[in-house]
């Protein structure tokens, strides 16, 4: 029979939303304090794991996307020259899809200058293969 209660309990709170909040009060601060613990102890191991891997600066307000859009590849590859190594690094990890592990021992600003530009390039112009497709054949 309490199975019975329960299962007929569980339906109704599925269905009445307002029941189910009014029920869920008295474990408000029990779920609080497990979510505490458990985002706390997810803080410490993300804190651990970025930690070691070095943040690379991104110039403020370079926006390579727009540079490439109004410039072309020959405008953004000018506008990356002007970047040290680390910003260059910086850029790759925040507007490309190019692996950290591919970049990160790499020294030569030339060599990364290259990689971004291709990056930017390959990012900006996905999906144009398809632009000239046309939906509706005639």
């Amino acid at each position: 029979m309490i199975a019975d209660l329960l299962r007929n309990l569980a339906g109704e709170i599925e269905n009445n939303k307002a029941m189910a909040k009014r029920l869920a009060r008295p474990f408000e601060p029990l779920l609080a304090e497990t979510l505490s613990v458990s985002t706390a102890a997810g803080r410490g191991k993300a804190q651990k794991s970025t930690s070691r891997a070095k943040k690379y600066p991104v110039p403020e307000g370079f926006d390579p996307y727009k540079i490439f859009y109004d410039e072309g590849s020959p405008g953004l590859y000018r506008g990356l020259q002007a970047l040290q190594v680390d910003e260059l690094k910086g850029v790759l990890a925040r507007f490309t899809t190019i692996p950290r592990k591919d970049y990160v021992r790499r020294q030569k600003q030339e060599l990364l200058v290259e990689m971004a530009v291709q990056g930017v390039k390959e990012v900006a112009t996905r999906g144009q293969a398809f632009a000239d497709y046309k939906l509706d054949a005639e």
